[in-house]
């Protein structure tokens, strides 16, 4: 006769309730990591496929347990059955104080937007969230653009209220937010600042048991002031007094063999491009492509921020 199956429903139960840790795993080595095993009918009986009769092993201790040596080493079925429930109350437990911190974490974001006076916090999500899970431990990072123009407590309410709704959203054990200024790819260092929601407010402690909290870094890049040269503008090319300035046919790179042309102080020069992007939180790196006139020809080149200047009036 066909070894009776392990009904769905409980199976899903077992593997569900024991959340795939082994109940010997735990009960002997402390080791709360989830494995790779299988369901074990405790009383040997296959057919006996009650909720009370199953627990979940991994391979080896599976082998142990229905091997004949087994017996001479004690593991009765009492001793498995404490094992496994001490291993059920513990994993409750500790889910129950994941929804609590969610719960508390809600009412935080809800008193955050009760807040008087009123802050501007609205943001916009830039791409669907990262996964950089690993085992069970859930953890996501999403990017943001944050609006102009608000202050630095503006921009951390920002964060933080961003953090608190994808998190409720997405339920992971650890979340980060990268904001972005408006224009910014989302891509790479952040540019208004980071929200990391997670247990001590830590994201390598994801996996730890520990209250969640939430810490936030302003980007100073943010507040630099804003672009007053855009392509297509009038400039005046402005170096150091006494030295000239340097056009480079790469815009990283002012190597002698990129050198396109020298030209002197106030050379005229049409904007063309304008390159931005963060080199810190709290540095932007800034260069412009132009074009100047040389003779009969226009020549194209690269220039650091510092040595172009709008024209006045």
């Amino acid at each position: 006769m066909a070894r009776k199956s392990v009904p769905r429903e409980t199976e899903t139960r077992v593997l569900t309730v024991s959340g795939r840790r082994c109940c010997l795993c735990y009960g002997l080595l402390s080791d709360f990591d989830t494995k790779h095993g299988q369901i074990a009918h405790l009383d040997q009986n296959p057919e006996n496929n009650s909720f009370d009769n199953l627990a979940f092993f991994c391979l080896p201790h599976h082998d142990e347990y229905d091997s004949r040596p087994s017996q001479s080493k004690g593991l009765t079925i009492a001793e498995v059955k404490d094992y496994r429930d001490m291993l059920y109350r513990d994993l409750d437990a500790r889910r129950r104080a994941v929804r609590e911190d969610l719960v508390t974490a809600s009412a935080a974001r809800h008193e955050l937007a009760a807040a008087k006076p009123r802050l501007r916090t609205s943001y916009r999500p830039l791409r669907p969230p990262e996964d950089y899970s690993y085992a069970d431990i859930k953890r996501l990072s999403v990017a943001v653009e944050v609006p102009l123009g608000r202050s630095e407590e503006e921009v951390k309410k920002t964060l933080e209220r961003a953090a608190l709704e994808i998190a409720e959203r997405q339920t992971p054990n650890a979340l980060m937010v990268l904001g972005y200024r408006p224009g910014d790819d989302g891509k790479g260092i952040y540019t208004a600042g980071r929200a990391i929601l997670a247990p001590n407010g830590r994201w390598g402690d994801a996996a730890k048991e520990a209250q969640t909290g939430i810490a936030v870094d302003v980007a100073r890049a943010y507040f630099a002031p804003q672009a007053t040269l855009c392509p297509g503008d009038e400039a005046i090319l402005l170096p150091s007094p006494g030295g000239t300035v340097d056009l480079s046919r790469e815009r990283d790179d002012w190597t002698e063999e990129n050198i396109v042309l020298r030209v002197e102080r106030r050379t005229p020069a049409k904007v063309l491009k304008r390159h931005e992007e963060a080199l810190t939180p709290d540095r932007l790196f800034i260069r412009y492509l132009v074009q100047v006139t040389n003779g009969k020809r226009d020549v194209k080149g690269w220039v650091h921020d510092w040595d172009v200047k709008p024209v006045e009036g």
